[in-house]
Order: structure tokens, then sequence, then C-alpha cells
């Protein structure tokens, strides 16, 4: 080997490194290293290091080190057949190439090797996929498109005469966790269904959402994947081979899909950082009234439940996804929601527990009855003490006696960790059968071509390897030995029916292993006797194996230290098994009282699994279960035998690192990968052999323009190739076989490049021909040419000097013409002037004319307009007076009428009543004097008006008048201010000044604006009420509270439909501010000066809280007290709010003290909340929003008023459920949460939290504010007690004594009566201090209710 040899050199870490050789001397060697980084792309141009090496066998030599393929490009090959150096360590390096390059497929024949990039590329769009469908494979770089291209290609085959000779087709994907199988399986389906020509979209849909609803139940997160397949799976889609869409390839008419091995174990337990399966997540996240608890579930405590989202679909969502492709595969919503139960139950079952007794028997278990088993038993829908004798207890069938032997506690858990994964795949297996019922085509008659895609579990080899491992690694076996046929046997196969010379290549068989796991006597036999046996143990089981192949078997290694275990030679490496509850494993079988119980169960779901009957074999005279290796064998043997019938496409997943970097390239993991799959094998017998072929009849028809045809076929192979054909003496470059035509490697390469000379050639003779063509004719198109430019020159010329003689002529022309209209201008502007000042003149004199005649009109029109004026004013002057002395006159008759019926109201109660009847009479004419007075009103506003419309008719007149004669409008006359005679006289009193003003305003003389102070008094503000908003103390027999939960149906349900409440906050109760009915009173149009601090009615609704003890205080001074809390004198009006319903879940509230409705203030108004919308529209909406429920119940009723009360009130009623939240429900401030500010008035505040935002408020929120809600109580018949001297009620003068009105007492407060807030018009006073009144006389019962205080009242409900 040359000093300088490019080399890879075996590196203990590494694996191989590229390398120059510097100098050797025997098994020494220097040489300059290359080391790779692993994150970035390899540099072969500086040396990292200069060593010293000694060699080692099997490479003690330098001529035996793998030599390095030079001049690669820096995307590597694309297969990997055509290297000139093919081995080991430039696979790998070629590989690495192609990963940094972001190519992730490469081909190694047929097969395709494809490196996990973790990151999604540009490759699959669906231009890419139609190029794939149109284009041969070696046109394209490598992808799984081309892999799925030729198997539809071998199902879409038509014959010479165009009937279908399609064959069924496999691709068996394969690879150790987390190398992309999966995904690679859906782009291939993908791939499929968008070129298969389909015709149902329907379909084609359903199938493709069919695979991840399948990963949804089946994947669960690992340390090496987060989406990684817990089960094996082909998938065959089904193609009509006899429908052709448009006459072109068949199209995807449905699909089957068939499961393998899912993980049980995963149900009840995961090992740090990994999750269960995805479905349980989803639901416990996205389900909206999920049971769940997944820090507080025993089978899930343990896992990873930091990871809320997988590949970037969080968990809600994907549950989301997965209920809609479950909808979209025929599954029912009732089916759905017991799906969901199910998945539900199998995570409750793991809180059962069961603790150790003891019992004659022996030891003994009995299930825990604690919250957690009845939860359990709830949802599975038995019976809790038929759970827990299923789960302690095993019924035992002796001949023909039945008895009961009790469970240790490990035992019982063991069965209900049992139950629990039976349940799960069980669940698991009906939504394979509804995905299969939903996409399968179900036309047995229809000549069906199908494409399986094998979605397989790699070999697995961990530190303890359980009896999962040993069915996942014999499955592989099964595969490897299917590869084995396909790509080394059946290679030598065919060159033997050929003919063909070559040496045949030793490849590794598995036979031997196969034979150790499923011969006869072999793992699965031996496993299967120690399980029927009575006694049988894995230990027993070991040993049994030992005694079998320990010194027969050269695949099977016995363990000398440890019992249990032992080790298998598989083609992959060394695998040593732990056989611990392999036996159990086996049998996997549920029992029977367990079994019992689910089919009993009222969950109609659940009953319907476990209803079907249980498979049994028939085996030495006794009825057995199938065990688990059975079961799978027979699956495994028959999906050996449907790849054998199909065209089988291989494609290898690798796992470019551990870290899921799409930046890191571990050539160690790298390198056992391949190992494992047996690409390196694969290479070394295709390069062994002739990897290129063709037919008799393509030679000739390819290659014949290169020589002579008319001889035989190796007459033309001699004649093209120069050399003799290879035969069993002598190698030679090709060989001739009985159909076909092998080449060596690079052979029909150079063939290939030949012949492209060679149509090149004739190319260039053929191109020459064209380009004369097309010169001649570019000649003659240019001689054409040069004749029009030439007449067209000449014709530029002769046109040039014609235009220039026709522009000197215009000129002339013109100048001419410009002369002559000058001198007409000039005697145009002459008279011109003249008829100007002529016309300035007249129109001076006709203007003076014309102000001298305007100004005599106006003065006649003002003199007669104030003679008729004045003559009006003193008129209703006159009657404004008499009106006004008449009403003063009844209001002091009315005034003398009060006092004398306050003195003696029985003794001149009569006379009063016949003069007040005398004043009525008076009054009556009165007022129809003052009818008659208004209809003359009327008539003079008439007559006012006629004479307005005549002044503007004149008006209209003298302007057209003008506009005829007078150029110039003539200049205003200043008006004179006409006063009325009769104005000074006119000093009555403020009020009726101010109603003489009104008066003579409304008739439209006079400029004196009405001020505020002279407005009357309306009937709505006619007694000025001063009182403040004050409470009392509550009264429990008129007002409850009511829970959270039923709020919603205590509240009023239609919009007709009212509620008088009052909102408390902790201690406190909202009330609103300002007078009564102050939001409905119309607000005064007057100018407010800077310094007044006065707001008007609608300003000062505020909404506030107030502490009930402070206003009882307020309360008693009212009435009358002193040094004492107060009396109780019930709610105050400002304390109450109508509920009216909005929308459904919302409401408006109505303040009975304000009367308006309440909303939400400004910007200035810091958002607080005002009683003060007139309407219902202007009125903000408001929703409660309930509290969750904590089971923190404080004790005792603390007093509000005492330091922390409050709170503890607070925590009382978080315990009893009686707090909601507040939250406007519309407007721009909707979401946000009703709260008190720290000078007690309330506003509106954002949430909080996102909980809050979305309305779900926790356990543990301690921001939000929250009320409490009372409600009042309808009852017939309730008491008031009185301390105050003077009820303010106006009672009737019949018995029984009804509430007619209030009467005003003339206190700062309102009267009791009023204040108590339950007193209604039309309740009868029944009872004073327990006495009935309703039978006595009037005069009796008034002195009763008069003479004695305190007093408590009696009241009925009645009707106004």
């Amino acid at each position: 080997m040359a000093a300088t040899s490019k080399i890879y050199l075996p590196d203990a870490k590494l694996v191989w490194v590229p390398a120059d050789v510097l100098s050797s001397n025997d098994n020494t060697v220097r040489v300059a290293k290359y080391v790779p980084d692993p994150t970035t792309k390899l540099d072969d141009e500086t040396p990292s290091s200069t060593e010293e090496v000694v060699l080692k066998e099997p490479f003690a030599s330098v001529e035996s080190l793998p030599l390095r393929n030079l001049d690669l490009p820096d995307a590597g090959a694309d297969d990997m057949v055509s290297l000139d150096y093919l081995h080991e360590a430039s696979v790998l390096y070629n590989l690495r190439r192609r990963y940094f390059a972001a190519l992730p497929y490469t081909y190694t024949g047929t097969m395709c090797i494809a490196v996990n990039p973790y990151k999604w590329l540009d490759l699959y769009s669906e231009e890419n996929r139609l190029q794939y469908a149109k284009k041969k494979r070696n046109e394209l770089p490598p992808h799984v498109y081309a892999i799925s291209a030729m198997a539809y290609d071998g199902v879409a085959a038509r014959s010479v005469g165009g009937a279908a000779a399609g064959v069924d087709q496999s691709i068996l994907v394969s690879g150790e966790s987390g190398a992309g199988k999966t995904e690679t399986v859906k782009i291939m389906m993908g791939y499929l269904a968008s070129v298969a020509g389909q015709t149902d979209g329907v379909v084609v849909k359903r199938v493709l959402e069919s695979q991840p609803l399948l990963e949804s139940f089946g994947n669960a997160k690992t340390v090496r994947n987060d989406n990684s397949s817990r089960f094996g799976k082909f998938t065959q889609l089904e193609f009509d081979a006899t429908a052709r869409v448009g006459g072109g390839d068949p199209p995807l008419v449905g699909s089957r899909c068939r499961t393998y091995l899912l993980e049980k174990s995963r149900i009840t337990g995961q090992a740090p950082g990994e999750r269960a399966y995805h479905c349980f997540y989803g639901v416990a996240r996205g389900r909206t009234n999920s049971r769940l608890d997944l820090t507080q579930q025993r089978f899930t405590a343990k896992g990873d439940l930091a990871t809320k989202s997988i590949e970037g679909v969080a968990d809600p969502d994907r549950f989301a996804k997965t209920w809609d492709a479950l909808r979209l595969v025929g599954v029912e919503d009732n089916e759905r929601d017991a799906i969901a139960d199910l998945l539900e139950v199998t995570l409750l079952l793991g809180d059962v527990d069961v603790e150790a007794t003891s019992t004659e028997q022996g030891e003994g278990s009995s299930l825990l009855q604690d919250n957690a088993s009845t939860k359990a038993s709830q949802a599975l829908g038995v019976n809790t003490e038929a759970l827990g004798k299923a789960l302690t207890e095993r019924t035992v069938k002796a001949r023909n006696e039945t008895f009961k032997v009790p469970l240790t506690q490990q035992q019982a858990r063991d069965a209900r960790d049992a139950l629990a994964k039976e349940i799960y795949v069980r669940t698991f297996d009906y939504i394979v059968s509804k995905i299969n019922t939903a996409t399968s085509s179900g036309d047995v008659d229809r000549a069906m071509r199908v494409v399986g895609l094998l979605d397989i579990f790699g070999f697995e080899s961990f530190a303890v390897n359980r009896f999962e491992q040993l069915c996942i690694n014999y499955t592989n076996e099964k595969l490897q030995q299917k590869f084995t046929l396909d790509l080394f046997k059946t290679v030598q196969q065919e060159y033997d029916e050929e003919g063909v010379p070559w040496t045949h290549v030793a490849f590794p068989d598995n036979a031997a292993v196969l034979t150790l796991i499923e011969g006869r006597m072999g793992i699965i036999d031996v496993l299967n006797e120690e399980c029927v046996r009575p006694r049988g143990s894995d230990e027993g089981f070991v040993s049994k194996l030992t005694t079998l192949h320990g010194t027969e078997s050269t695949r099977y290694i016995p363990h000398k230290m440890n019992k249990d275990q032992f080790t298998i030679k598989h083609y992959a490496g060394d695998v040593t098994y732990t056989a611990h509850h392999w036996l159990e494993r086996n049998t996997d079988a549920l029992p029977e009282d367990l079994a019992g119980v689910a089919r009993s169960s009222s969950f109609t779901m659940l009953s319907q699994l476990f209803s079907s009957s249980v498979v049994t074999t028939k085996k030495k005279g006794k009825l057995v279960k199938d065990t688990v290796c059975t079961k799978f064998k027979a699956q495994l043997t028959l999906l050996m035998e449907e790849i054998e019938r199909t065209t089988v496409q291989y494609v290898r997943c690798v796992k470019p690192n551990s870290i899921k970097s799409s930046s890191h390239y571990d050539v160690e993991m790298v390198v056992d990968q391949l190992r494992c799959a047996g690409v390196i094998e694969a290479i070394r017998v295709a390069r062994a052999g002739y990897p290129n072929k063709l037919p008799h009849a393509e030679v000739p028809r390819r290659f014949g323009l290169l020589c002579d045809t008319s001889g035989s076929t190796l007459q033309l192979c001699k004649a093209l190739i120069g050399e003799e054909p290879a035969t069993q003496k002598r190698d030679g470059p090709y060989a001739v076989g009985s159909t076909r035509v092998y080449f060596k490697a690079g052979v029909l390469e150079a063939l290939e490049r030949r012949r492209a000379d060679a149509l090149g050639e004739r190319a260039i003779v053929v191109q020459a021909r064209w380009r004369q063509i097309r010169h001649t004719r570019r000649y003659k198109s240019a001689k054409q040419g040069a004749k029009k430019v030439q007449a067209r020159h000449r014709r530029y010329i002769a046109r040039r000097l014609y235009l220039k003689t026709k522009a000197a002529s215009i000129l002339a022309q013109s100048a001419r013409r410009a002369l002559m209209a000058r001198k007409r201008v000039a005697a145009l502007r002459r008279n011109r002037a003249a008829s100007r000042v002529a016309a300035t003149w007249r129109g001076r004199k006709e203007r003076r004319a014309y102000e001298l005649l305007r100004t005599n009109a106006v003065t006649i029109q003002k003199v007669q307009r104030r003679r008729a004026a004045a003559s009006l004013f003193t008129k209703m002057a006159s009657d404004a007076r008499e009106q006004a002395k008449l009403e003063n006159r009844l209001a002091a008759m009315e005034a003398k009428l009060r006092d004398a019926q306050s003195k003696n109201e029985e003794e001149e109660g009569a006379l009063v009543a016949n003069a007040l009847v005398d004043l009525r009479s008076a009054n009556a004419d009165l007022r129809k004097e003052n009818e008659k007075l208004r209809s003359e009103n009327a008539a003079l506003k008439k007559k006012v008006s006629d004479l307005e419309q005549e002044k503007a008719i004149r008006a209209d007149v003298l302007a057209a008048s003008r506009a005829q004669h007078f150029a110039e409008p003539p200049k205003p006359v200043a008006k004179k201010t006409v006063s009325s005679p009769r104005a000074a006289d006119t000093t009555p009193d403020k009020k009726k000044q101010s109603r003489f003003a009104a008066l003579v305003g409304s008739l439209g003389f006079g400029n004196t604006p009405t001020t505020e102070k002279e407005v009357p008094p309306t009937p709505s503000s006619g007694r000025r009420d001063r009182r403040a908003p004050h409470i009392a103390r509550p009264l429990n027999r008129f007002w409850q509270d009511v829970p959270a939960g039923s709020l919603e149906s205590a509240l009023p349900s239609t919009p007709n439909d009212v509620a008088r409440v009052h909102l408390k906050v902790g201690g406190q109760y909202l009330c609103a501010t300002g007078a009564r009915g102050c939001a409905l009173e119309p607000v005064p149009q007057q100018p407010k000066s800077p310094s007044s601090s006065t707001a008007d009615g609608r300003d000062a609704c505020y909404l506030r809280c107030e502490p009930p003890v402070q206003v009882s205080a307020q309360v008693a001074r009212a009435n009358g007290q002193t040094g004492a809390n107060g009396g109780d004198f019930g709610y105050r009006t400002a304390m109450a709010f109508i509920v009216e319903t909005a929308q459904k879940g919302t409401f408006r509230l109505r303040s009975e003290l304000t009367g308006g409705y309440v909303n939400v203030g400004g910007l200035f108004q810091r958002y607080c909340l005002c009683a003060s919308a007139p309407t219902a529209a202007e009125a903000t909406s408001f929703e409660f929003v309930a509290r969750q429920k904590d089971g923190n119940e404080p004790v005792g009723e603390p007093d509000p008023s005492s330091p922390g009360g409050r709170d503890a009130s607070m925590e009382r009623l978080r315990a009893q459920q009686l707090l909601v939240a507040l939250r406007a429900a519309d407007g721009p401030k909707r979401g946000h949460f009703v709260r008190v500010r720290p000078d007690a008035y309330v506003n509106v505040a954002p949430p909080s939290s996102p909980d809050a935002a979305r309305g779900a408020l926790p356990a543990d929120d301690r921001t939000t504010p929250l009320l409490s809600v009372e409600l009042l109580v309808p009852l017939s018949q309730y008491e008031v007690t009185f301390v105050a001297s003077q009820l303010g009620l106006i009672v009737s003068k019949t018995m029984p004594l009804k509430v007619v009105r209030f009467k005003d007492v003339g206190a700062s407060l309102a009267p009791a009566a009023e204040l108590s807030g339950r007193i209604a018009v039309g309740d009868v006073l029944a009872t004073a201090d327990g006495r009935d009144i309703t039978q006595c006389s009037r005069r009796e019962a008034v002195d009763v209710i008069t003479s004695t205080r305190p007093i408590t009242i009696g009241f009925r409900v009645g009707e106004v």
C-alpha cells in the first residue's frame, strides 16, 4: 500500500475513523486522523491529529485496512452498490454525508435506508409525489415514494392484452424505537392514497385518519421516542384491480389492519421519564367532566406528568382529534363516551387497594373500603362488595366441588392489575375492529390487490430482557429469515436457474435460532408445558431448557450463576433473558371471578366486551387455554404466509442519535443498527454477483447502434464488450444466461456511456443540418429587410422637405390674422368701458330710491306689531294672575282642612267634608274657566300664527320687488327693544313669578330665559328626599342563602319573571347610593359652575359595600335611641335588587332604591358600578360563576364584626358552597369580575388567572372576589318589630287595617316601616305583640299600635 493511502482506521469509540497512512512498519502504522465532529460535516482536508497506531486482528496489516472512496460528491452516493470500495466504513460515512446534506434516504440495491432527520424536510410536496409517480426510480433521488411507487406499479400491472396482471405487494418497515418507522409508514400510505386515483374520498379519509387514531391508543412516550409505537401492525391497503378510474390505475377502495403484541405492562406502570398511552392523558386533560387526576392515579403518578404535548400537539387537542377520528370511522357519540369511561375505569382501578389479613386457610386479603374503591366500583357499574370478593378470592373447581381460595395481598393486587390490563386490551381490540369495519371494502367478489405495510418493532436488547423482548426478537428473527431468503438465496437460485457461473457467497443463516425458539421442545413448547404443570415455576422452565439445549444447541448459552437467566445468540447479537414471571405472562389468564364481575356490570359496553367466550384447545386430553406464545406464534405464522404470497420491498429505518437532535450523528449507534438490519451483508452479496441484467431481446434493441445485430446475443455481447463471457473455469465481465444477460458492476454503465456518445454524434449531424437551414432562412429575411429600410429612408427625406414648406406658409398666415384680430379687440374694449360708466350711474340712482321706500315700510310694520302684542300680553297677564290667586286660595283651604281634621277628626269631619265639597265645586268652576281661557289662548296663538304668516308673505313680496328693481340689498336696520307696558307691575312671589315667567315663555313673548330656580317642582320631586343609603341587620325569616349549585334554578328562568336578591361580600352588603327614584328623574339642564359640588341624580347612583352593625346604629339614632346597637329593621331598599333575565345564563340587575339598571361607569369613574341606567338596553348583563367545591369545612359561626371575622365568615361560606363570583357578560368590560375597592365602592377588574378567564374558579382561588347571594322567601305572613315613635304608615279607615302608603315623618332617614324593606302596600296588620287586632274596632287597634314601644306587629300578605 502506498505511503499516503486513504484508509479507514478501526477506533474503539467511533468504530471507524478516516485517516491517511504516512508510514508503516509491520503492524505499526503512523497515520493522520480526521476525527469527525458528531454535530458537523466531516472536514477531510485538515487532519485532526497525527499518531502511531498498533494494528490488531482482523486488521493486523496495512493492506487489510479498508480504503476510502475518493472524489465523492458532498451528498454522497445515492446507491451504495455503486461505491468503488464497498464495506462497513464506506457505508457508515456515506450515510453520514447524506445526513448532514439533509438527504435522509439512500438505496442499497432494492432496499431503502431511511435515517431519521428529526425535522420535517421539503421532500413531501404534491409535486414530488407526481414526479415519483411518472418517472422511473433511477431518474430521481432516493425516496420512500419510489418504494411506494414500485409497490403500486406491482398491483397496477397489466398484461400485453390489457388484462390485470398485478400481484400483491408488501413493504416491510423495521428499525428500533425512535427510528421513524411510524412516520415512514404514514408517508408511504399518504403517497399510495394520493396516486391511487380514488373515487370515494370518504374511504381514503378514513384510511388516513385511522393511523393517528391507532397512535392515540397504541403509542406512548419512552426515553427513546416521544411517540413510540408499543404494538406492531400490518396494514393492507385494498385496490380494485378491475375498476380503472378514467382508464388509469386501480383505485384505493379500503384497508384492513392487524395488530400484534400490545405492551400491557405500560398500562399499570411506567419507567421514569416515560408516559402511559396518549389516550389516558387526552381524556384526563381534554374531557370536560373527567374523573381523573393524573397526579393522584397510582398507574400514572410515577410517570412523566410534566410533558403535556407530544410532537407539538397538546393533550386536549389530541383528544379532540381522536374523538373526531372515532366519529369518522363510525363510532357513535354514546359509544365514544363509553370508550372514555372505559379509559377512566382502567386508571381508577389502580387506586383500589387491599390489606393483608389472616384466615383459617392462611394468609388472605380484604378490600379497603375507601373513597377510591367506591369510585372505582361506581365506574365499573358493580357492587363494591362483589368487586372486593372477586379481587381477594379465587373460585377453584375440583371435580364436582367448588370452593373459594383466599388470595394474598400481592396476588389480589396482581388480579387488580390484570383486570385493568384486560379492560384496556379489549377496548383497543374493539377500536381496531371498528376501524376495519369502517375502512374495509367488504366486497369479496371484487378482484382485490393489496399493498401491505408492516410497522413492526425492531430488535431489542436491554440490561434486563423479559418475556416481551423474547417475542419481539422472535418476530425479528422470522423477518430476518425472510430478508435472507429474498436477498441471498433468491439471488443464488436465480443464477443457478439461468446457468450463470458465479462464486457462491456465504451468508448468515438464522434457522438454528428459529428452531431453538419455535421447534419441537423449543422455548415455546417448554414454556407451555411448564404452564400446564401443577407446580410449574420459572426456574423449572430455565432448568428444563438447559437440560434440552445446553449441550446440543450452539445458539443457547446457560447462565452459571443465576438459575432464571439464559442467553440466545441472535443474528444481531447475544441477548440474556431473565425468566421472571414468564409463566404468568404467558398464561395471561384473567381470573374467572373478575371476568364474571365484568360481565355482570351495569356498564353496557364493559359487559359486552367481556361477554365473548374464551377460546380453548384440547391438548393431551385436557382443555387448556391458548397461551400468549401459542397465539403469537400462530399470528406470526399467518403473517409470514401472507408476506410469502407477495412481492416484498424493504425499508430499514435508522436512528442517528439518542438525543433526538437534527444535527448529531452517533457513529457507534448507527453501526449497531446497520449490523442488526443485515445491510452490510446485503451490499456484499449484491456486489459479489451481477448487479445489472437485461433480457436477450433488450440488448440488440438498446445497443444495436454500436455494432451489427445480425448475430446471436453472445456474438453481440462479444462485439460490444470485446471480452469473453464468464465460465465455470474463468471469470469475466458478463455472463449470458438462458433468458437474460448479466453484467458485473460498471460494465453496463460503460455500455450506456458508449451508447450516449453514439447518440451524441448522430445528434451533432442532425443539429448541423438544422443550423444550415436556419441560417439560410435568416439570410433571405435580412435581404428583404434591407430593401424595406432603403425605401423607408427615401420616403422620410421627401416628407421632411414637404413638412418644412408647409410650416413656413402656416406661419405667414397666422401673423396676418393676428394683426386683424388686435384691431377688433381694441374697438370692443372702448365700447364696453362706455357702457359700464352709464350702468353705474343708473344703479346708484335706483338704490337711493329703494332705501327710502324700505325704511318707511319697516317703521309702519313695527308700530302695528307693537300695538297687537301689547293688547294680547295685557289680557293674558291678567288671566295668569287670576289663576294664581285661585290656586293660592285652594292651597290655603286645603291646609285649613288638614289642621281642622287633625284637631277634631270625628266632630268637625262632616263640616270640613262639606267645605271640601264646596271648594271642589268652586275648583271645578275655576277649571272650566281655565279651560275657557286656554281655548282663547289657542285662538290667540292661531291669530299670532296667521299674522306671522301674513308677515312672511309680505316679506317675500318685498324681497321679490327688491330683486326686480334693485341690484344691491339694502343695509340692515337696527332693532329696537319693545318692552311690555305692564312688566314692571308684575311683582308676585317667587313661586308666582316662576309660573308667570313660564307662562309668558310658553306663549313665545319675551327674551328672558327661565332659570332653574324658577322651574316649578314636579310631582316626583315635590318633597326633598334627604335620606342617605343606610342598611339594617337582616331578618333571616325574610331572606335565605342559596348554594351556588342551585343558584341557577332559584333565579328567574323566563324574561317576564323576576326575583329580589341581596348580594353580600363577607359580612358587608352591596347597596346603591342616592334617593328613591333618582335614576329615573329628569336631569336638570342648567349650567354648572366649576366650584359646584352637586352631582345630578344619575351620577350619584354608585354601588358601595356597608357593614350592617354601623347602619343599625344609624337607624337607632334616627328613631330616638342612644347608647345601643339599635334595633332590627330588616333590609334597606338600597340593598334590594331586581333580577331580570337577559339571555340564557345572563341577567340584569335593577336597584329598588334608584329604580335604575346597574351598568359599568366610564374611565374617570374607575369603571365603578352605577344603578343609573334608565332602560334595559343601557344596562350591563351579568352572570354568576360558581366556585369549585373543596373539602375544608370550618366549625362554628364567627362574628363578622370581630377582627378576622370576615375571613372566617368567608371560609364558612366557602365550605357551605354559598359563594359565587359576579362577572360582566357583555359590554367593553366583558369577562371582568365585580370587586370592592378600598374606599368601599364597587367596580370591575380583569380575571386574575387563566382559569378565572375561562370561568372555572379552582378550590384554592383566593384572588377572585366572591359573593353570597340571598333570595327573598315568599311568606304569607311575617312580623316586624318597631322602636320608633312614628311608624311612617298610612292605614285604611276600615277594618281590617291595610297599608295604604308610607308617610314621611320628617326624619333624616326613611320611616321605620319603609326602612324594613319587607312591608308592601296592601299588606294587612293582623297582630300586635301576639294579640289579634283584626277583631277589634279601628280605634282600639290604632291605640294598641301607637301606645306601645317597642311593638312587634304581625302582617299578612294582601293585595292592593
